[in-house]
């Protein structure tokens, strides 16, 4: 299985809890990719430091995030 594979059956178990009955479950999972790869990228960025979020606190969350199964 290639990384993008294995990255996408993770994704697939950790959101399928959360799909609407009657919507494609790829929906789902497109919005809460969506949701991570946003907050990862501002964190990586340090865009919330003028928040008041220090950086190690926002990639925490980000680790957090990818990891909770």
């Amino acid at each position: 299985m290639s990384a993008s594979a294995a990255a996408h059956a993770v994704l697939a178990e950790a959101c399928a809890p959360f799909v609407t009955e009657g919507q494609p479950a790829e929906v789902t999972r497109y919005q809460v990719w969506s949701l991570i790869h946003g907050y990862s990228s501002l964190a990586l960025a340090n865009k919330y430091a003028s928040a008041g979020f220090s950086q190690k606190n926002c990639r925490r969350f980000c680790r957090c995030s990818m990891n909770s199964n």
